[in-house]
Order: C-alpha cells, then sequence, then structure tokens
C-alpha cells in the first residue's frame, strides 16, 4: 500500500471540478501540455452586479449566438426575483512550462467562470486567459 502514495500525490483526484476544467483548457493552449507542472492556484469569488452579470450575458450571446438576445432577458428576470446569484469564479494558475530548450519558465493564466456555483463547472463553461473553451479547440 504505501508504494502507491506516491502515485497518488500526484494525481488530481482531490482536485475540485472548476480546478479540473481550468487545468484543462489551459493544457488546450500550451505548446507543451505533457511538460506542465502546477505550482500553486490561487482562487477568488465575487458576486455579480446587475450591471456586470448584464455585460456578462450581453458578450456570452455575442460569442455564442452572434449578438442576438436568447436568454439574457430570462436571466436577468431570475436575478431581479433572486433566482439568480451569480458568481465570478477567477482561478490564478502559477505553472511551469518548458520552453523548446526543456527549461520550465515559470508562467501564470487566469481562468473565470460565471455561475452560482463551481461544483459542477465543465471545461466548456471555463474561459482561460480570456480564450473560449472553442478558441482553444
Amino acid at each position: 500500500m504505501l508504494f502507491l502514495l506516491p502515485l497518488l500525490s500526484s494525481c488530481d483526484f482531490f482536485d475540485s471540478k472548476i480546478v479540473q476544467s481550468c487545468e484543462a483548457g489551459l493544457k488546450r493552449k500550451l505548446t507543451s501540455p505533457s511538460g506542465y507542472k502546477r505550482i500553486e492556484i490561487t482562487q477568488h469569488e465575487s458576486t455579480l452586479s446587475r450591471p456586470e452579470y448584464a455585460a456578462y450575458l450581453a458578450d456570452r450571446e455575442q460569442r455564442i449566438y452572434g449578438g442576438k438576445r436568447v436568454l439574457t432577458e430570462t436571466f436577468l428576470r431570475d436575478f431581479d426575483e433572486g433566482r439568480q446569484k451569480p458568481v465570478l469564479f477567477t482561478l490564478y494558475i502559477n505553472y511551469d512550462e518548458p520552453n523548446t530548450y526543456g527549461t520550465p519558465i515559470r508562467q501564470i493564466s487566469k481562468c473565470t467562470y460565471v455561475g452560482n456555483d463551481a461544483s459542477n463547472v465543465l471545461e466548456p463553461d471555463v474561459s482561460v486567459d480570456g480564450m473560449t473553451w472553442a478558441d482553444l479547440h
């Protein structure tokens, strides 16, 4: 059993869904994802105001639906009636990635997600350094 401990410590079994999704998105944009090594992750949360949430929804609908207002009014009505309490989750990921000579270079990326909680976050739901899942493909 003791020989399994080093293997478990290198796995991401205990990472939250948001951390898993952010790192998966980050690895999509790296030139050498196999050389990725996490150093530290810090997470911040802030509740969005109505104008901030409206701006987020407008940006989202611009990217997904070409500016057509599909769900903004419904989501804002839910916000006004207290059914939506959107939170901006921001993760800063400090990591090393090898350059072309194999030398690890320390970098930082910013991952964001907007939702009521971060327990069921999927990779397409996050943005890494301003890039969405579609951008990272």
